[in-house]
């Protein structure tokens, strides 16, 4: 990774007022609603699309990218790098919200810490996926379009659902099963969400965290591949 890029990237996130007053937002509404702590890992995924829209998309449309890319930088280290400014951006957005929480549920936030502790590594860990899908989708469209692919995407998904439902009722089970599977992978790769299950130990199970690995190296891969073999210009594409 080259370190100037992360924090350019992370400049970009902080610099645009419109991002920065919705998530701001969020975190207000969070806070009137005493929805801070453990609630707060919930709006992981969204906080990452807000903050990061347009990571890549942006320079590639106003040609600023072809300028960033005659410097020595490899286009995969470009990506890579992207990708962890945007994810350093939302930890500290994160910190952020433990810190209001802690404030402002004062007893009942330290009097049960180890959770919200965990809650919020959670949150690190999503917000890590989720900055993955959102990098290839920025990659593959120009300025803001990665949002339309997303909502594209789980259209997709809502329709293989659906289509899923149908052929079980209609009785093809194992097609059914089948569909189904490929709907939940779908909506794995479009918001990853590993969920740490707890055994009666207390313990968590580190095999949830398997697709969610396989999701962010298929994302960064093809993210990677997508900047190698793209064709960029000075003006919006």
């Amino acid at each position: 990774m080259n370190p100037a890029l992360v924090v350019n990237a992370m400049h970009r996130v902080y610099g645009n007022s419109l991002r920065m007053l919705v998530a701001g937002l969020m975190l207000l509404f969070l806070v009137l609603t005493s929805y801070v702590g453990l609630g707060a890992v919930g709006w992981a995924p969204w906080v990452v699309w807000v903050m990061g829209t347009g990571l890549v998309g942006t320079e590639m449309s106003q040609g600023s990218l072809v300028l960033v890319l005659t410097r020595p930088v490899r286009r995969w280290e470009y990506v890579l790098s992207k990708w962890a400014g945007l994810v350093l951006a939302c930890w500290a957005y994160f910190a952020l919200a433990l810190l209001v929480s802690l404030a402002f549920e004062r007893g009942a936030a330290f009097s049960d810490l180890p959770r919200v502790a965990l809650s919020f590594a959670w949150s690190a860990w999503c917000v890590l996926t989720v900055a993955g899908t959102l990098t290839l989708f920025s990659c593959l469209a120009g300025n803001h379009g990665d949002v339309a692919l997303l909502v594209l995407g789980w259209l997709l998904a809502g329709w293989i659902h659906s289509y899923s439902v149908q052929l079980g009722q209609s009785g093809w089970p194992l097609a059914s099963a089948l569909t189904e599977t490929g709907y939940r992978a779908l909506g794995e790769f479009l918001i990853p969400n590993a969920a740490f299950q707890f055994y009666s130990q207390g313990t968590f199970a580190l095999r949830s965290l398997l697709p969610d690995l396989m999701s962010l190296a298929l994302s960064l891969g093809l993210a990677s591949l997508v900047m190698e073999r793209k064709e960029l210009g000075y003006g919006r594409e």
